[in-house]
């Protein structure tokens, strides 16, 4: 049997999206919420996971790809996106995605000082849908 091998630079994160998309896909095959409501509990429950995994949001950002870049007031930007391609393509989606992972993560890493905000990609250095700032 041979080893599937997989390399991308920027790093990107296309298994773990596409397993998020699936799950969502299943579980709205299986009960009466809709696909946007299941894509956002299934992105939702596996950021809850990473935050609890690797118990920070740095490592949770370090490991699925979003480069983290830390700014002065505390806001962290994402100088990478892990799942562009699709993004591009299908932006409603995978933002909706990407925000409650995000979301998940932080409540399970227990970071109460910080939230999810959405933003343009470009804007600043940032080359997601979202970033994390202070929570006021």
């Amino acid at each position: 049997m041979t080893a599937e091998v997989l390399a991308s630079v920027p790093e990107r994160s296309y298994e773990l999206i596409g397993d998020l998309i699936a799950t969502a896909a299943e579980r709205s095959m299986g009960n009466t919420e809709s696909m946007e409501q299941n894509a956002h509990a299934v992105a939702w429950e596996r950021g809850h996971e990473l935050g609890q995994e690797h118990g920070s949001m740095d490592g949770v950002l370090e490991a699925t790809g979003y480069s983290p870049l830390h700014i002065d007031d505390g806001t962290v930007e994402f100088t990478n996106c892990p799942f562009h391609r699709l993004a591009l393509n299908h932006p409603t989606l995978v933002c909706c995605l990407n925000g409650a992972l995000l979301e998940g993560a932080l409540e399970g890493c227990g970071d109460t000082t910080r939230s999810v905000e959405p933003v343009a990609p470009g804007q600043g250095n940032n080359q997601c849908c979202a970033r994390l700032i202070c929570r006021q």
